[in-house]
């Protein structure tokens, strides 16, 4: 039966390898060592000011479709979106959204015209009606 080592060498993870290929020995690692580390408080734990944290996005009037793809793609990594909703939706006016995260950005934008967007872990995103809005169709 072969044997599996798994070391952990000058910053890189050596594993799956049987023993008798191994061709690097490491030294053992110290799990004792005191490592001056500081105790967590709560002052570690407090969260950066909210100026820090806030997003804003300067929309345009006119077409909805192309602002929110830009969104989409900036910052939320989406690379093919599917539109399931009308493509003709228009912002009226220049408009500069601000919010703590994209996340609530995005849903301050969506909220007009009830839309919703689902993201997938392949990168594509669709957009469509929320569902009290389809059910009125």
């Amino acid at each position: 039966m072969a044997f599996i080592r798994v070391l952990f060498c000058s910053g890189a993870l050596v594993l799956g390898l049987p023993l008798s290929t191994q061709a690097t020995e490491c030294a053992d690692f110290d799990i004792s060592a005191d490592l001056h580390l500081s105790p967590v408080t709560e002052q570690t734990l407090t969260p950066p000011s909210s100026a820090d944290t806030d997003v804003s996005l300067q929309l345009h009037d006119g077409l909805l479709k192309p602002q929110l793809d830009l969104l989409l793609r900036e910052q939320f990594g989406v690379q093919a979106i599917e539109w399931r909703a009308s493509t003709h939706h228009l912002w009226p006016t220049v408009y500069l959204l601000r919010g703590t995260s994209w996340r609530q950005l995005l849903q301050q934008m969506l909220e007009p015209y009830q839309l919703r967007v689902t993201l997938h872990a392949n990168h594509t995103a669709v957009i469509d009606y929320q569902q009290s809005q389809r059910a009125a169709l």
